[in-house]
């Protein structure tokens, strides 16, 4: 058992007490933690020595200040409103540790956004803002997805302001706020190219055979056109005579989840998976140690095969997209792809099918006769 917490005589009063060589604060209400996304009550400020009251106060006043108020209102409403929308994300956390992993990594790029949005209006009242500084706020991402995201944070908020009774409008919803849609990323991977990179990944730089188990994930990410950490992530309690998934981007949005057959070619590669295994684990895919594939570890094996096989300009996500427009060239429909996707809307599964639209045409003229003089 960890021993009691005992609050010192100098810091009586200022919700600051030792434990385990450690000054830690209790908040009133949980506040992030802007290593991990958490929401906490207890937060580490300093290890006890010399020094530490003064440590540990000014730690205290960094952490409820993080946001770098200036004279306007805006960081104050913004923290709160971002304590409320981490409280509602919880709600929706995965309870495998896995997906939690990825939960709090999306916690942590949130919390990057999001800093950057409060020292962007530091100085401004949540009232006084109009349609054009959040249009000068979006130039700096002018043209990127980045832009977007900004946006659709920024509009998030000021719904929420609106009816907190900071403002009567959402500013941030004007038609004066445009944003630039980013240049579309439309490669599409050709056969040549997908077996001279399923080739590489398992030759290393050295001419050694390696990456069996990783050649495998490429083919199965290509057979059921999933999302590539859906398929990192996969679990042979999937597996049955269906593969049973559940999307971890659209979960808590369209709710989908999925069973893909159980193809002839899909059982090949899972034969092939067992055969390469070198322990049991729960994943399918897996390190030697039995723990899934970092989606960093399979991308740096990936851009390496790539670079040995002479091929640029393509990634793992653009199997997806070559399998969807190989599924419309078998003749599958796109009701069925974009089922098989898990696409709530048709556009969306549109800028996943790169279909040949060059148009022939049949009309061969000729010069005109020259006019008899």
């Amino acid at each position: 058992m960890s021993r009691k917490r005992v609050s010192r005589p100098t810091l009586l009063g200022t919700r600051i007490a030792e434990h385990r060589g450690w000054l830690q604060y209790r908040s009133r209400e949980p506040i992030m933690d802007r290593k991990t996304g958490e929401l906490r009550t207890w937060h580490k400020l300093c290890q006890v020595g010399a020094g530490d009251e003064w440590k540990a106060r000014n730690a205290v006043h960094e952490l409820l200040n993080y946001a770098q108020p200036g004279q306007g209102d805006f960081p104050a409403a913004f923290a709160k409103w971002r304590i409320e929308f981490f409280k509602e994300r919880e709600k929706e956390a995965p309870r495998l540790p896995e997906r939690y992993a990825l939960f709090l990594n999306g916690n942590k790029s949130l919390n990057a956004f999001f800093d950057v949005i409060a020292r962007g209006f530091c100085d401004a009242n949540v009232a006084d803002i109009k349609p054009h500084h959040i249009n000068q706020f979006l130039k700096a991402w002018d043209g990127r997805r980045a832009a977007q995201a900004y946006r659709g944070h920024l509009v998030k908020f000021f719904a929420w302001s609106t009816g907190e009774g900071y403002r009567e409008s959402n500013p941030a919803t004007s038609d004066v706020v445009q944003v630039k849609q980013p240049k579309k990323h439309d490669v599409t991977i050709t056969p040549a190219q997908f077996h001279a990179v399923r080739d590489k990944v398992i030759v290393t730089a050295r001419g050694k055979t390696s990456g069996q188990m990783i050649q495998c994930y490429i083919d199965l990410t290509y057979l059921l056109y999933q999302r590539t950490t859906d398929v990192r992530l996969l679990r042979w309690s999937e597996v049955d005579e269906v593969i049973h998934v559940e999307p971890s981007k659209t979960i808590n949005s369209s709710g989908v989840a999925m069973n893909l057959p159980m193809s002839p070619a899909i059982r090949e590669v899972l034969a092939r998976v067992k055969e390469v295994a070198r322990m049991g684990s729960m994943f399918v895919f897996h390190t030697t140690k039995g723990q899934p594939y970092t989606a960093s570890g399979i991308r740096s094996t990936w851009n390496r095969a790539c670079k040995r096989a002479g091929v640029e300009g393509i990634t793992l996500k653009d199997l997806r997209s070559m399998a969807a427009t190989a599924a419309e060239q078998a003749g599958f429909s796109r009701k069925q792809i974009q089922v098989g996707l898990g696409h709530k809307k048709e556009a969306t599964t549109d800028g996943y099918i790169h279909s040949d639209n060059t148009l022939n045409s049949e009309v061969v003229l000729t010069l005109p006769a020259r006019p008899k003089t």
